[in-house]
């Protein structure tokens, strides 16, 4: 009896010393690692929501947000790069409440997460050699510091002020400062505040104007609905623009939904918004949504009513980028097509599908639907390489479609335009040179943002024959073709609309496989056809599978909002974009992977039956209304115009008269100041004023000056009414024109 009352006494004391020693690390733990746990904020809460609370909040939020047509086309379609205008807004109302003042239009931009955020600021800001000096007590900074590292910056950590003041003295010392040109400097400092105190963020925020650094503040680990108030912070001491301030969302509702901030001046937002536009078009409309109601219904965060006064940088900002930086401009149909926003325009520009056609009802009761365990999974993060369930049901999607490909043979990625950028670089860090990408012309504008942002040299070719690829080919060294790959879209492709025959596509395999080089076969389209025998895929035709890369996605034909995309090629190639994208964007979006897969694979809603029965039926309608208006137009306003009937896609190309230039034309047709005064000849028009939208198509020109006398339309979106009034003023704004120049 005895004997057994110590042996309890020893068990309760080593049990309570674990429990405490338990408890004791754990803290530790939130304080150094927050970002990657529930932070210390939400461990003092009264009751921390569990994933089956945080599940029920998901589902009853999704469910009321498709409730609403507008949200519902906000959550499921394509967003604008900066990010979702509600968020952005709630985001400066939540910022107001830690002392920031932050305009939602100009210096709030959302991201898919904190590695991506790391890793566009990293791209733009830092140059192989240059110094960042890392301020933390946190062990937050080691993922971004393999950030830098990846982007070959000397790292210099310091954990003291002290130690950051001498750090900073000795890199002044060895003339690594305020070197011109684009040899390597010290530009920032990157500092966790979670932990900070006030009197250490009035010393950095001083200690970095005295030396002219940049900061980066990671703000991560301080989650929304804590007390965000009384935590102190580098930004509100900001009053001239040179901190970069990078705040989370994601775990407000879980770490899968993968959305957080950025805020700084306006320069360096542009910079950001034209690098993430090349990187993943925009950030993920889904998550965005969500997590807006979510902060309105659940933490009463509304949106800011107006926008604050514009931050500005006040001193020379080219000093702090790096070259890729200094390089990135404006998408030029990003710039053209700020002007067709309004809601008065007829447009037929952006190459989106159809709102109306979403399967929402096949949605609704997928997430009513959805298991405990699909839900845990979709509320944490997912590997890099994607959902597996998600892999496996693609695989034999495709195997469907005729390519053979196993699990491990599929990546997914944040839509297809990620896709591109992650291929694009992984090819730039290949070879000694710079990656050669063949494309024929016109080239999908997104892929050659993508690749001319990874440094890539972009080349085209005479396509009539594949003679002229061949004798570029045959100049390049070995070293050369090393990296070089042919990029196609040969199934409809954007904006020409053209599909190269079976024996070009045995062609080009048979160069590519001569030359030892790769094929980036991208098919985004390739369910769209209206019609037309279908075409073998060049992957389909590629035996070994080692030569071509195939991207496809569910924008098109499901959801671009969601933005998910999959790259397929060999198990070594692979492994290889999944651990580069590990290092530089981390993981797609898991809900969306979860609720895909889930698409996919349910019994009674079929894609190809969607694509079949409705979309494609629908789109033929639209696609003979913009055919037939061309044809009236060319009648009514007698127009030389040339252009091929779309087989397929979403876009006819048109080319007009050699004297048009279709950037010009469209200022007139879209133009708040203008807008098109029709005339008398169409009679149900006469005096009224129509404005239309379409892409003008210089910029699909990898030539400057190539395709300016061109257009492309998009039929997907329009009723067939409006793409009727739409044609005929665009069409009568060139009578007008050419009447001008003919001095009629």
């Amino acid at each position: 009896m005895h004997s057994k009352k110590n042996r309890f006494s020893i068990l309760t004391v080593i049990l309570f010393l674990f429990i405490s020693f338990n408890l004791f690390l754990s803290y530790q733990f939130l304080i150094r690692d927050s970002y990657y746990t529930n932070s210390l904020f939400r461990l003092v809460r009264e009751a921390a929501p569990s994933i089956s609370q945080r599940a029920e909040t998901a589902r009853n939020l999704l469910l009321s947000i498709l409730e609403d047509k507008s949200k519902t086309t906000s959550l499921l379609q394509y967003g604008v790069t900066t990010g979702y205008e509600t968020l952005r807004r709630q985001v400066a109302n939540i910022l107001a409440g830690r002392g920031i003042e932050a305009n939602y239009e100009d210096n709030i931009s959302i991201f898919n997460g904190r590695d991506d955020m790391l890793d566009t600021l990293a791209r733009i800001l830092i140059n192989p050699g240059d110094t960042v000096f890392v301020y933390t007590n946190s062990d937050l900074s080691d993922k971004a510091i393999g950030h830098f590292q990846h982007h070959d910056a000397n790292i210099l950590g310091c954990d003291t002020l002290n130690e950051l003041r001498n750090s900073i003295e000795d890199v002044k010392k060895n003339n690594q400062f305020y070197n011109n040109g684009n040899h390597s400097k010290a530009k920032f400092i990157y500092a966790d505040s979670s932990c900070m105190s006030e009197d250490e963020v009035i010393a950095l925020k001083q200690l970095a104007e005295e030396n002219g650094l940049f900061i980066i503040e990671d703000a991560t680990a301080v989650e929304v609905g804590s007390d965000y108030a009384s935590n102190p912070n580098i930004k509100a001491l900001d009053d001239n623009g040179t901190v970069i301030y990078m705040g989370n969302l994601d775990s407000v509702l879980g770490k899968g939904l993968q959305t957080s901030y950025i805020v700084g001046a306006n320069g360096i937002m542009r910079k950001l918004e034209w690098a993430k536009g090349a990187q993943t078009l925009h950030p993920n409309s889904f998550a965005q949504v969500l997590i807006s109601e979510y902060l309105k219904e659940q933490l009463g965060v509304e949106p800011q009513g107006k926008a604050s006064e514009t931050e500005e940088y006040s001193s020379n900002l080219d000093y702090f980028l790096s070259k890729t930086g200094k390089e990135l401009n404006e998408s030029a149909i990003r710039g053209i097509l700020k002007i067709t926003q309004r809601p008065e325009v007829i447009s037929l520009a952006g190459g989106i599908p159809a709102a109306e056609f979403f399967p929402k009802d096949k949605l609704i009761d997928i997430i009513k639907n959805m298991t405990p365990e699909e839900w845990s999974m979709s509320l944490d993060r997912i590997t890099p390489v994607g959902h597996s369930v998600l892999r496996e049901t693609i695989a034999d999607w495709l195997e469907n479609k005729g390519i053979e490909v196993n699990t491990d043979e599929v990546l997914v990625t944040s839509g297809s335009q990620s896709a591109l950028d992650i291929i694009a670089r992984v090819l730039n860090r290949m070879g000694e040179e710079n990656a050669t990408i063949f494309t024929p012309a016109p080239v999908y504008l997104g892929a050659a943002n993508a690749f001319k942002a990874a440094g890539c040299d972009v080349r085209t070719y005479n396509t009539d024959t594949l003679e002229d690829l061949r004798n570029k080919l045959n100049k390049m060294s070995k070293g050369q073709l090393s990296n070089t790959v042919i990029y196609l879209t040969p199934t409809f492709s954007n904006p020409a609309g053209d599909v190269i025959s079976l024996e070009k596509r045995e062609e080009y395999l048979k160069i590519a496989q001569e030359y030892k080089i790769k094929i980036i076969e991208d098919n985004p389209y390739g369910e769209l056809r209206y019609d037309g025998k279908k075409v073998s895929t060049i992957k389909s035709l590629d035996e070994e599978g080692n030569t071509v890369i195939y991207l496809t996605s569910n924008s098109k034909v499901f959801s671009p909002g969601m933005r998910i995309g999959y790259i397929i090629g060999n198990k070594g190639l692979i492994d290889g974009l999944t651990n580069f994208k590990n290092t530089t964007f981390g993981v797609s979006n898991s809900m969306v992977q979860v609720i895909i897969a889930k698409f996919l694979t349910d019994k009674e809603f079929n894609l190809d039956n969607h694509v079949n029965e409705v979309l494609i039926p629908n789109y033929t309608k639209r696609k003979n209304a913009m055919r037939d208006a061309l044809e009236e137009a060319k009648e009514v306003y007698d127009v030389n115009i040339e252009y091929t009937p779309s087989k397929g896609g979403l876009f006819v190309w048109v080319k007009l008269p050699d004297v048009i230039d279709t950037e010009e034309l469209l200022v007139k047709t879209a133009g708040e100041e203008y807008g098109v005064e029709m005339g008398k000849t169409m009679e149900e028009y006469a005096g009224e004023k129509i404005y239309a939208a379409f892409v003008p198509g210089g910029p699909f020109g990898v030539e400057k000056g190539s395709y300016s006398n061109y257009m492309r339309l998009c039929f997907s979106t329009r009723s067939e009414q409006d793409i009727r009034k739409a044609v005929l003023a665009i069409m009568q704004a060139v009578r007008y024109e050419l009447n001008e120049i003919n001095g009629i």
